[in-house]
């Protein structure tokens, strides 16, 4: 299998080659950089060079064509992406080596039929002395083109997993960004309203000798290798809700940073998109400090709705009908919906009403505590 992201913890940061982040930078960094619009047209155009070089190994096939064309489009695809860690970090000579001229023309000519080809081919056979000149060539060639066709796939993958992925954890960002609870337990059973981890991470597992962060002699760690990017960010993702540290949108601005601080960073550090009298721009944390004061009177009826569910949900809690979990469950997807409402007018005027009514959302809510794993 092909396990192209190789990564390493230590304490608050994870580590890529000599480069090291706070553990969260990965998922901040795709929400940050991930434009779809921007890069759907030219990531398409690659994907599809990406299955021909695919198809040719596979029906053994114009490999000497479709193959330098698939070398291009992961270079293309790795520039594209290198404002997303890690991908910026990614050796290129590493591809450029696999998809070689001269390895494209080995396997041209010497990989055999598909019905012919080996089962299991062990990628150093054709290293060991004694065996024929053809027989080695063949399996040399076998060897390689399985490799092709691993990385082949796995960036061909990420055209789906990048989009996907960058949906899922923006809106988990934006659950965090209105939550009051900061606990491992319910950030996790938040995490999981978004995420599928039955199947499980694909990885291995090294431990070497490796270099620690700022330090001058190697130590014995732990190296994971992972086959998806997807993969990657997972482990990313719960390593940082251990250590109460996750992605969160900014409630001024919407922007997305990373939660260190517990409970009390609600804002980002950033210039807000608000001026104050003298046409200076506010930054988030002034414009926060502003927003207490009452809604302007054209949103008002919106968050009206919203503030008189919050305070029923409130009592309720505290009359003991529903319990802790169920009740900031049910805050944050009211806030949800109140951010659907200023954002998507018709929205507003349909249905907004409705599903803020307890008969609509306690059901909803009573759904996501059975998926997350939390009692009501």
């Amino acid at each position: 299998m092909f396990y192209p992201l190789e990564v390493s913890f230590f304490g608050d940061y994870i580590c890529f080659g000599n480069r090291k982040e706070k553990i969260g930078s990965f998922g901040l960094s795709l929400l940050k950089n991930y434009n779809h619009n921007q890069l759907e047209r030219n990531l398409d155009e690659w994907n599809l060079k990406l299955i021909s070089g695919s198809n040719a190994l596979r029906w053994r096939q114009n490999m000497t064509e479709a193959l330098p064309q698939a070398r291009k489009a992961i270079l293309a695809t790795l520039e594209s992406l290198k404002k997303i860690k890690p991908f910026g970090w990614i050796d290129r000579n590493e591809i450029t080596n696999l998809f070689s001229d001269g390895n494209i023309q080995l396997v041209a000519e010497n990989l055999p039929e598909k019905e012919t080809t080996p089962e299991n081919i062990p990628g150093q056979m054709a290293l060991i002395d004694g065996l024929e000149t053809a027989n080695a060539l063949i399996l040399q060639a076998a060897a390689i083109a399985e490799q092709m066709a691993d990385a082949l796939n796995y960036y061909s993958n990420l055209f789906e997993e990048l989009p996907q992925l960058y949906e899922k954890l923006r809106h988990l960002a934006q659950r965090y960004a209105w939550c009051d609870r900061h606990d491992p337990a319910f950030l996790y059973a938040l995490a999981y309203l978004d995420f599928d981890f039955q199947s499980g991470v694909v990885s291995t597992t090294e431990y070497r000798p490796i270099l620690p962060p700022n330090g001058k002699k190697a130590i014995p760690g732990k190296v994971i290798r992972f086959s998806t990017y997807t993969d990657l960010i997972l482990t990313e993702l719960f390593e940082g809700l251990r250590l109460v540290r996750y992605p969160r949108l900014c409630r001024v601005c919407g922007k997305p940073f990373l939660m260190e601080n517990q409970r009390k960073q609600i804002y980002c550090k950033g210039i807000s998109p608000y001026k104050d009298a003298n046409g200076e721009y506010y930054s988030c944390s002034q414009q926060g400090a502003r927003n207490h004061e009452p809604q302007s009177a054209e949103n008002e009826p919106l968050h009206a709705m919203y503030n008189t569910r919050r305070d029923s949900i409130r009592k309720e809690k505290n009359r003991g009908k529903i319990s802790a979990e169920f009740a900031e469950l049910a805050r944050i997807t009211a806030r949800e919906y109140l951010d659907q409402a200023l954002r998507v007018p018709a929205y507003a005027k349909t249905q907004y009403e409705s599903d803020l009514k307890k008969e609509n959302l306690y059901p909803i809510v009573e759904a996501k505590l059975k998926k997350s794993g939390l009692s009501a």
